[in-house]
């Protein structure tokens, strides 16, 4: 879970987490919990710290602008990034994985990324399979 760790180790439960903070929706603020926002910080890389990046400055700008957009109206941008396309290959076993209102991926590890591998809406562990993730291009994995 801390970006310091380069395995899978410490991934765990964390996909399961974010799961049910977000309800079951997968993001907030959603139709479930519309006034619910957060900051996501997993990308701010503090390889000597733990878990909590010792950035707080990005933390608390990401956290004002969710705050003046969900609580405030404000027309600012704070979600991102967003899934924009999603491929499936079934002849390669690939799925491209394209993003909007990025400028460029950062791939810092190819672990930690879990695929589903049923045709519905998967709830079970036993159904999610470990694996391996890498750019295609700045803005696909």
């Amino acid at each position: 879970l801390s970006t310091n760790r380069n395995d899978t180790i410490g991934i765990g439960g964390f996909p399961w987490i974010r799961w049910y903070q977000t309800f079951g929706v997968g993001y907030v603020p959603n139709d479930v919990v519309p006034n619910v926002f957060m900051a996501v910080a997993m990308d701010l890389r503090d390889d000597p710290a733990n878990i909590h990046p010792r950035t707080k400055h990005d933390v608390g700008y990401r956290l004002a602008q969710a705050g003046l957009a969900v609580a405030y109206g404000q027309q600012v941008e704070y979600l991102g990034p967003i899934v924009s396309t999603v491929t499936l290959d079934s002849a390669t076993s690939t799925i491209d994985i394209a993003y909007s209102k990025v400028t460029g991926i950062d791939l810092r590890s190819p672990n930690g990324f879990e695929v589903c591998c049923q045709g519905t809406q998967c709830s079970n562990d036993n159904l999610w399979v470990a694996s391996p993730v890498s750019l295609k291009n700045t803005l696909t994995v």
